[in-house]
């Protein structure tokens, strides 16, 4: 299972969301098994900006990393 996941320049939350996904199929017994409600639906919507916010607050660290190297 784990080989499956492992493929070149993976970070490493990727691969903890790949197993948690994955645990949480097996937990339901198959992804035919899943309840999908309305919390589900609302927290794909926002998984965008979830990442968008993401991307900027690493962006926001690494130039902050830059100007103390820099200092």
């Amino acid at each position: 299972m784990n080989k499956d996941l492992l493929v070149e320049n993976v970070h490493e939350q990727s691969l903890i969301a790949q197993r948690r996904v994955e645990d949480a199929i097996r937990s339901f017994g198959g992804i035919k098994n899943i309840p999908i409600c309305q919390k589900i639906y609302t927290y794909v919507r926002g998984a965008r900006k979830r990442y968008d916010e993401y991307l900027e607050e690493s962006k926001k660290v690494q130039k902050e990393e830059k100007t103390k190297k820099v200092e």
